[in-house]
């Protein structure tokens, strides 16, 4: 495939220079209609993203990597990906994982990385920690929350089968691609009520193993947040489903005898669930990604905390899960579920909180932790929409007739529009994203002030002729040498460490941002190609891992995640 450079160039400024209009406060900004086929897209953090499809009659259909500057071409790459981690896309069925901050592939592709994940979890831990001795088989159930930019987590059993379904022994573990696990089959901590308001504290799986009335008969991890896993599971108590169908149907209570005696607890638990789900309580479960102390000489999570998911039919939502067809994201203390149906969208919010139920026991007030629906967020619902997507910081977007709106305390607030044919959007945050209608070949980006390149401006002088100037404004401005400076509001240029919008740069004392490694009172920090501050791992051009702390500092003769750095901050392979 030919790649017109000079097209590319031409084409990126006509995008840097048409996206983040001064506007006055709350108001709607209106995005430029670019021309361009964009079949679809993934937006990434300051104005970067990465598109399948064209923007000019020199430019071959083709995967590009749009770098805040021009488009380059992702080679090999011939259908989208899905985001990886923080600063990937992951190219599966092409086996290749591209690297949004360097601009380039990676030499590993997933399933490279999770081959070398899964062995060294076996060499240091299975193999060494008391808990597995008599389970040596390492099976993996999926990968957790799927296209979004996290950490990336996968679920595994540790078992004494290779098949599940034979596995007599087994233990749930969360393996993150960094090598960091939790094993998420001991800690429970549950507070349980059985048909007369009596609690029971079920601070364990063995404490549910240990009551001969109740057990686990579901379990499904879906969601992640930047530092805990959530899982829902049911607890099913057999002496609450005699008592139900022995009021309500005997020949209901005769049948599930009948499965009990022949041990066959599939369908006992399918005939409670249709006959006597009451008998069944689920609890979602937050359980850190920190790792506490050690089981066995394998590490638990620091924190489990359970809710009762009380207003939420917490079954049904795990199949609508699956089925995708709907959403769910946690923020805070809440979790929205967001369900999609015949170009409409409903959002429905659950806060997780302690009550006092008066309802489930006559005359006893039960302390609960819970899911409780918020009643008066009911702004959205059956609303319209063509797309919608949701950010890195878990906002809701949509788009529908030429509004790319944000779920704001509750509403859908317009923050930009578009031409009205656009019906696909990717938005990485409020000023990244971009929006696109393939067949009317139209697209629309929006891009942080720094990618802004100030417009050449025909401008009268009296006394003078007209001429082309540029305007030196207040904020970043790109000088003719290509490299950025940042103007302060007196006129003089930044120099040093800057803060804006929330990202840290540095300026060396020119005034010109820099990129790459740079040393600043004797520690060393990595700036992306945006300029922006690093954090956490970064593989190097040389092809060395290297850790930067929240900082930005690197780190060095010390070990993260269980990986040992040298000297230099290498990691010690």
């Amino acid at each position: 495939m030919k790649f017109n450079k000079l097209m590319s160039l031409l084409m990126g400024a006509a995008v840097i220079s048409s996206v983040v209009p001064t506007t006055t406060a709350n108001a709607a900004i209106k995005l430029q209609a670019l021309e361009g086929t964009i079949y679809d897209a993934k937006a990434f953090k300051d104005g970067v993203y990465v598109f399948d499809g064209y923007k000019g009659e020199e430019q071959d259909s083709a995967m590009y990597f749009f770098n805040g500057k021009e488009d380059v071409e992702i080679e090999d790459a011939e259908t989208m990906g899905s985001k990886y981690g923080m600063n990937y896309i992951n190219f599966k069925d092409d086996e290749i994982l591209f690297n949004l901050v360097t601009g380039q592939a990676e030499e590993d592709d997933e399933e490279t990385r999770v081959s070398m994940m899964e062995n060294k979890f076996r060499s240091s831990v299975i193999k060494k920690a008391d808990r597995y001795e008599n389970t040596p088989y390492l099976i993996q159930v999926g990968k957790i929350a799927e296209d979004i930019f996290s950490g990336v987590w996968y679920e595994y059993v540790v078992a004494n089968s290779d098949d599940l379904d034979d596995a007599a022994e087994k233990y749930t573990v969360y393996l993150s691609d960094s090598g960091k696990y939790v094993d998420a089959s001991e800690t429970l901590n549950v507070v349980y009520y059985d048909k007369d308001g009596n609690k029971i504290n079920l601070d364990t799986y063995e404490d549910v193993k240990k009551n001969k009335n109740l057990s686990v008969v579901k379990e499904e991890t879906l969601l992640i947040d930047a530092e805990n896993i959530y899982k829902v599971i049911a607890l099913l108590d057999m002496e609450k489903a005699l008592y139900i169908l022995g009021k309500e149907d005997k020949s209901k209570l005769e049948e599930l005898y009948g499965y009990i005696a022949s041990k066959d607890m599939e369908s006992a638990t399918n005939l409670i669930l249709k006959d006597s789900p009451e008998a069944i309580t689920t609890y979602a479960l937050k359980v850190s990604m920190e790792q506490g102390e050690k089981e066995d000489g394998a590490y638990i999570p620091k924190s489990v905390t359970s809710y009762e998911t009380y207003d939420l039919n917490a079954l049904e939502t795990i199949e609508d899960y699956r089925a995708n067809k709907l959403t769910a994201r946690v923020s805070g203390n809440s979790l929205y579920i967001i369900k999609t149906e015949d170009d409409s969208v409903t959002v429905d919010r659950y806060i997780m909180k302690k009550i006092k139920d008066k309802d489930s026991v006559e005359g006893k007030s039960l302390d609960k932790r819970v899911l409780e629906l918020d009643e008066d967020f009911d702004d959205v619902q059956n609303e319209d929409m063509q797309d919608y997507d949701i950010d890195v910081q878990g906002n809701l977007w949509v788009l529908n007739k030429g509004k790319v709106q944000k779920l704001e305390n509750g509403k859908l607030e317009t923050k930009y529009t578009v031409d009205r044919t656009m019906d696909n959007l990717s938005v990485f945050a409020e000023n990244s994203m971009i929006i696109w209608n393939t067949d009317n070949e139209v697209y629309s980006v929006v891009a942080p002030q720094k990618a802004v390149e100030e417009e050449k401006t025909e401008e009268s002088v009296e006394g003078t002729e007209s001429k082309d100037e540029v305007q030196t404004v207040a904020g970043w401005n790109k000088n003719s040498d290509g490299t950025w400076s940042y103007t302060k509001v007196d006129g003089t240029k930044a120099n040093g460490w800057l803060m804006d919008n929330n990202t840290w740069y540095y300026l060396n004392s020119e005034g010109v941002m820099q990129t790459g490694w740079i040393k600043d009172k004797e520690q060393w920090y990595y700036l992306d190609i945006s300029g922006a501050m690093h954090t956490g791992w970064l593989k190097d051009t040389n092809g060395k891992w290297y850790y930067l702390y929240n900082n930005g500092a690197m780190a060095y003769n010390t070990v993260i995640d269980g990986y040992t750095l040298d000297a230099s901050g290498a990691w010690i392979q």
